[in-house]
């Protein structure tokens, strides 16, 4: 369990400069061009996972109702097109953590007020199993792909990802929505 925690705390710090070296780059970027704009901020997110809270489609792999709020929170800075990211989340009934980070490409033809991108992410998974032992596993690489909503500087958010878990042998697919708040600089 103690090379666990260490990778995480690695993991986790790396993604923390990452995101505040691109956010304060962006930053000086705007300010000594003149360029910053709406697509110029830092934002935090939180999101859960819409079927796991209401049960929306039954999941065939699971014996037992396991019904509940699996949340995930992001924080990122997004310049332009681009946005980098880090996030964690939990899942209590099963003892689900996972975190990591990412990147997503925004599009610029758009309706007024929403936002659209695809991209990539990188994440860990730690689990309990019904025995108590504890794995990790890294789902590597996964799509995602958002729509935001902007009422000024909050948004409505619908999420889907997938994730490669390797412990069940297939990809997960994961619909989720949340809120999101911009802090432009």
């Amino acid at each position: 369990m103690k090379t666990i925690n260490k990778a995480r705390l690695i993991i986790i710090t790396l993604a923390m400069l990452l995101v505040g070296t691109f956010s304060l780059s962006a930053q000086g970027y705007g300010q000594r061009y003149g360029t910053v704009d709406d697509a110029d901020y830092m934002y935090i997110d939180a999101s859960f996972d819409a079927n796991k809270a209401f049960g929306l489609k039954d999941n065939p792999r699971t014996q037992d109702d396991t019904r509940g709020l699996d949340w995930k929170f992001e924080a990122g800075a997004r310049e332009n097109n681009f946005a980098i990211y880090i996030f964690g989340g939990h899942y209590a009934p099963i003892d689900y953590i996972v975190y990591g980070a990412g990147v997503d490409y925004y599009l610029k033809k758009k309706p007024q007020g929403l936002d659209l991108s695809a991209g990539i992410y990188y994440s860990q998974v730690i689990r309990i199993d019904s025995d108590g032992h504890s794995g990790s596993f890294t789902a590597w690489v996964s799509p995602r792909a958002r729509a935001t909503y902007w009422i000024g500087n909050f948004g409505i958010n619908i999420t889907g990802r997938g994730q490669g878990r390797y412990d069940i042998g297939k990809t997960v697919w994961e619909g989720s929505i949340g809120l999101t708040f911009k802090s432009n600089r």
